[in-house]
């Protein structure tokens, strides 16, 4: 077999495959293209050929019969493959845009049928067009030793078969030849099965006889009898037809399947947002992300606490304004400092949205820094200056009136700071507004903040990976992008928090954004912590609150809650777990 794809071509060489007689491995050789004739020659020499070039009717019937043989194969791929559970990788992505076809002719058809036709018209199309660029130039002939043909357009392709080895000759009848009156003559020799027929013959001419005189033993007006011969074929495709119909008729139940939709958005809480999810229909998933989205960027504004927003009380207006005066603040602001409050309760002050003080001087550290870079000790908050904003950093001076629904600062110089709480809260928010819209199967992750809705459809429960803290020098990874991964039952949400996350560096050392209020540093206690909770907004604070506390002091913590586990990764790349971790 002599094979030149465009790029061989373009550069000359040829792709040699033989086929050793009695063997089943091949033995490829890259020769130039005069060096790959001459071999074929001195192994295979044309002597005294009788040619035949199809034409007209004759070269379409190679082209369509050609091209439903290679169909048949993969649909009958196909077919057993829908009969896999949908798994959130590169392989259902992959068949998203066959999906939203299939979506589209379900308007009248069951889901199966539709997959079912445009997956068979699809494929069929690409082996039409591929069978064609064959037939292109196609010639075959046969001499007294040997069978040969050549043809080809992008692919040119040129095959010597040894009559001595031909162990296998079979004429194929489906509808496809009846309608076109031509039948295709598939043959081997030994190791060598080609994937298209050698020629296409029309009963009643002598082709056969010329080319297959072994095969070709009825007389020309005699139908041929092709009992028990490739019965497999004897409907191409109606194998995986059958299986397809069968898998539609056990799916169909009167409404269509959801299909796996996502979306990405940048322009909430200053991260990424990442929403992967199914619906009945894109314009359902349309609907429900425009409300969704809609909800976080509402809440990313409130729980701003740098920027004001036209039409809106947010948490910069408190802070502006709570020292001189109660602010009048809404239920969205008003709950998420009452559960502010809970969370230092129950964290000892490990978790302070009042802090906002000393975690301003950090802040502006790090913005001035800029992310992942080293800079001079100079960038460093003062220690007389940090030590003098602890003193603002009272929860006790945070005077919330559920009655007014107002805040009021005791304290003149207290500010809030609610990055440890209010991105979990806001999500966990979110996600029950969207349940209570219709929502069924989703997984949100705004910012490694990850939070399961229901579950996927007929694929079980969310995975979601816990991040390795631990990169080498160049961000390369020694075992794995994740050291474990875990099942979210619906409603359960993952948060990690991290020492590589948002930092910089000063002389080797890094200054995280984490810190521990009773040092007024960056907490040095672990380099990460996974907190899987049925609360995404308790996920949050605990994540914070655990990381800036002793590990022992945060196991004691955990073991006490319900529906709260945990997973410690520690500075030495060893693991600790809560004892319900995974379970």
């Amino acid at each position: 077999m002599l094979e030149q794809p465009l790029l061989y071509r373009l550069t000359g060489a040829c792709r040699v495959v033989l086929y050793p007689v009695g063997q089943t491995q091949t033995i490829t050789l890259y020769l130039t293209r005069q060096q790959a004739e001459e071999l074929a020659d001195v192994l295979l020499p044309v002597t005294d050929p009788l040619w035949h070039a199809p034409k007209g009717g004759e070269k379409m019937a190679f082209t369509v019969l050609g091209a439903n043989g290679l169909s048949t194969l993969f649909l009958w791929w196909l077919a057993i493959h829908q009969t896999q559970s949908y798994a959130p990788d590169a392989q259902t992505a992959a068949l998203a845009q066959l999906g939203q076809l299939a979506a589209f002719a379900a308007r009248w058809l069951p889901l199966g049928t539709a997959w079912l036709l445009v997956l068979a018209g699809t494929l069929f199309c690409i082996s039409l067009v591929r069978s064609a660029l064959q037939a292109v130039h196609y010639t075959v002939w046969r001499t007294d030793t040997q069978l040969g043909s050549r043809g080809g357009l992008v692919r040119r392709y040129e095959m010597r078969l040894r009559l001595s080895q031909l162990n296998y000759a079979d004429l194929r009848r489906s509808p496809a030849t009846w309608a076109l009156h031509y039948c295709p003559v598939f043959v081997s020799a030994g190791a060598c099965r080609p994937e298209l027929p050698l020629f296409v013959w029309r009963e009643g001419t002598p082709l056969l006889r010329e080319l297959l005189p072994e095969m070709a033993q009825l007389p020309p007006d005699t139908r041929a009898d092709t009992t028990d011969r490739s019965m497999v074929f004897f409907l191409p495709a109606g194998i995986p037809l059958a299986l397809c119909l069968l898998l539609s008729g056990c799916a169909a139940t009167g409404t269509t399947s959801p299909q796996r939709y996502s979306v990405t958005w940048w322009d909430v809480f200053d991260t990424v947002t990442v929403i992967s999810g199914y619906a009945d229909s894109e314009a359902d998933w349309n609907t429900q992300m425009t409300a969704l989205h809609a909800d976080l960027l509402r809440y990313n504004q409130l729980y701003d606490i740098y920027n004001h927003y036209d039409g809106m009380t947010n948490l910069a207006d408190v802070n502006a304004g709570a020292a001189a005066a109660p602010v009048a603040v809404g239920d969205e602001i008003m709950n998420l400092l009452t559960f502010a409050q809970e969370m230092y309760q129950a964290t000892d002050g490990a978790c302070n949205a009042a802090a906002g003080a000393v975690l301003r001087y950090w802040h502006d550290a790090r913005t001035a820094a800029g992310d992942g870079a080293e800079v001079s000790a100079d960038i460093l908050p003062k220690t007389a200056d940090l030590q003098a904003a602890a003193a603002h950093c009272n929860m006790d001076d945070l005077i919330l009136n559920q009655n007014t629904g107002t805040v009021y600062f005791a304290d003149p110089e207290l500010q809030l700071d609610v990055g440890s709480i209010g991105k979990g809260y806001a999500v966990e928010q979110c996600a029950q507004a969207a349940e209570a819209r219709g929502l069924t199967s989703a997984l949100l992750n705004v910012g490694g903040n990850v939070r399961a809705i229901g579950t996927k459809p007929n694929s079980g429960p969310w995975v979601a990976g816990v991040d390795n803290p631990w990169p080498d020098q160049d961000g390369q990874y020694a075992t794995a992008r994740y050291v474990d991964t875990v099942e979210l039952q619906p409603g359960q949400s993952l948060v990690i928090s991290g020492d590589y996350q948002r930092y910089f560096t000063v002389d080797g050392v890094r200054y995280h954004h984490l810190i521990d209020l009773t040092t007024l540093q960056p907490a040095r206690y672990m380099n990460s912590v996974a907190i899987v909770s049925s609360d995404s907004g308790l996920g949050d604070a605990l994540s914070t609150g655990v990381f800036c506390m002793p590990v022992e002091k945060g196991q004691a913590l955990i073991e006490q809650l319900n529906d709260v586990e945990a997973l410690w990764m520690l500075s030495d790349e060893t693991m600790l777990q809560s004892s319900g971790w995974g379970k």
